[in-house]
């Protein structure tokens, strides 16, 4: 088998950030969490003085760091127990203001794949979506999820091209567009999987988004798990997408976990 070498831009995308230096605290809430029995917690803060915003969440040493963007809803997706959610107002380079810290607890109980069906900054999608209209025709006549995975991800390894000119142009801070991506028909790894798992979860399906290392791909990578018959198997677009690009024999839909290596998951 061929083996499929691209190099993509994505370590600046989510460089961690560098250790920050924290100030002081205001008091007022701005944090909503309606919604957080499925995984969810909304942050509603604008810096006055227009200044960098990020959100950390923290679970114990784990944590993930977001800008803020004007679409804030982030996932508490590190399984059970206490997460501290922080806003962070940038005052120079790496020192912050805490604006807020909040203790949450989450625990999944029976939806334990709840906060893998959500739309979030990364994986925005709603029921207005071109591309989830499009999921629902695909899979309206499915008689099982992996019909209804089989359907979707045939769409979208055939009709999305890789972007090699925005690969070598991705900055940091750069966030997926699942719209941009069904319309234009292009896009980098991370898009390929952001499209893919907005769709399936528009249609039932949990699914990750994960970020990291493969043997497939040089460089760091974004692809997918989808829970699919109690157990989280390996999905690969952009990977699939070339082969269905140069005309080869299609390898296997679900990849081998040895060969990926995960940092991230959203």
């Amino acid at each position: 088998m061929k083996r499929w070498v691209r190099t993509i831009a994505l370590v600046a995308v989510l460089a961690i950030l560098a250790p920050i230096q924290f100030i002081d605290a205001a008091t007022k809430s701005n944090m909503r969490l309606d919604e957080l029995s499925s995984g969810i917690i909304i942050v509603d803060y604008e810096s006055t003085s227009g200044a960098d915003v990020k959100v950390r969440i923290a679970k114990g040493s784990e944590y993930y760091t977001y800008d803020m963007t004007g679409y804030n809803r982030f996932p508490l997706q590190m399984g059970d127990g206490t997460y501290e959610v922080m806003i962070l107002e940038q005052v120079t380079d790496t020192r912050y203001r805490l604006v807020e810290k909040q203790s949450v607890s989450f625990q999944q109980g029976e939806g334990e794949q709840t906060v893998y069906l959500q739309s979030i900054q990364n994986i925005q999608w709603d029921e207005s979506s071109e591309a989830v209209h499009k999921a629902a025709e695909l899979v309206e006549q499915a008689e099982s999820e992996q019909e209804k995975l089989n359907a979707i991800y045939d769409f979208v390894i055939q009709h999305v091209a890789y972007d090699e000119e925005k690969a070598r142009a991705v900055t940091s801070g750069y966030i997926p567009s699942v719209s941009d991506t069904y319309e234009d028909q292009q896009g980098i790894c991370y898009d390929y999987a952001a499209l893919l798992a907005a769709m399936l979860r528009s249609a039932g399906i949990p699914t990750k988004l994960m970020m990291g290392y493969t043997e497939q791909i040089e460089g760091y990578h974004a692809w997918n798990e989808v829970y699919l018959d109690g157990e989280w198997v390996i999905i690969d677009p952009t990977v699939d997408a070339a082969y269905a690009d140069s005309k080869q024999d299609m390898p296997p839909m679900v990849k081998e976990a040895e060969q990926y290596k995960a940092d991230k998951h959203y």
